[in-house]
């Protein structure tokens, strides 16, 4: 984050893993920066910086140092907004911009003394939300938000038939999604991305060449065919450890299964990118071969 590093926003929500910014999104570069291209930084990014060059010139990782650093400035005010950066950050205000503040309810409306609690115009507080559900379940198995006729349809469902209809429905929708092109290519593919995507390769993709050949360094769609073969279709998911074969893509985006050592595809004007293992060597992604 102080230095545009991807890794940073995971090491951000795992010393606040109760901040709203980390449950079920990504911690965004502003947090720090004030532009990532060319490079600057808020407050509260400068003050960051400032504790990480002590904490990394023993070669300490950035990762590695980037927890205690947010820790050493919890109770500065890097955006001199009179809130400590601590305070701001469990409530999901920007620590680094003076203009981003926690607002309380204006109430009053209720009676004296009393506070009046508006509605929440998304989704229920504190309660199940059968329509939340629905956005949830389209949005993270299927890859689109449900269409303005869809949500009506599922909404007078409950109040023609009921929850239980609803429950219903959404188990139709999860099945079908689970079932779908989008989330066999994309969606079961980027749950792997924390463990299989270095966050530098040259990858199957690459353009880097010696002689006329393009050199693949971390070629990890093996990796990622085999991930979504056996997250797939009721799979047996210790093969990620116990795979004897790998797993190839056909033209079609059909996934099959191969076996026996791979050499380097020259034929496909790349060196390296094979996979020479045996097969009675193979212990599935401990075992695939980047280099």
């Amino acid at each position: 984050m102080a230095q545009a590093r991807p890794e940073a926003p995971r090491a951000f929500c795992e010393t606040y893993p109760e901040v709203p910014e980390c449950a079920g999104v990504v911690v965004t570069c502003d947090t720090c920066h004030l532009s990532t291209d060319p490079p600057s930084w808020n407050g509260f990014g400068l003050d960051l910086l400032a504790e990480l060059g002590p904490l990394t010139a023993d070669g300490t990782s950035f990762e590695e140092a980037l927890p205690e650093a947010l820790q050493l400035i919890e109770l500065e005010d890097s955006d001199g907004d009179g809130v400590s950066n601590r305070d701001e950050i469990l409530v999901g205000t920007r620590a680094g911009d003076a203009t981003s503040v926690w607002l309380p309810d204006p109430g009053g409306s209720a009676g004296e003394g009393e506070d009046e609690i508006l509605p929440n115009p998304w989704y229920a507080l504190g309660e199940y939300d059968p329509a939340f559900a629905l956005r949830r379940v389209l949005v993270l198995y299927c890859g689109r938000s449900p269409t303005y006729e869809q949500l009506q349809e599922f909404v007078a469902l409950g109040e023609t038939s009921g929850a239980e209809a609803q429950r219903t429905r959404l188990h139709e929708h999860l099945s079908s999604c689970l079932a779908g092109e989008w989330w066999r290519t994309t969606g079961v593919t980027e749950l792997a991305d924390p463990k299989v995507k270095p966050i530098k390769a040259v990858g199957s993709e690459t353009k880097v060449e010696i002689a006329g050949f393009r050199v693949v360094l971390a070629d990890y769609d093996w990796d990622y065919r085999l991930w979504r073969w056996i997250m797939t279709e009721d799979r047996d998911v210790r093969d990620l450890l116990l795979a004897d074969y790998h797993v190839v893509e056909g033209e079609d985006g059909g996934l099959e299964i191969i076996t026996g050592a791979i050499g380097d595809p020259t034929n496909l004007g790349q060196l390296a990118g094979g996979q020479p293992l045996q097969p009675d060597k193979r212990a599935g992604m401990m075992t695939t071969q980047w280099f």
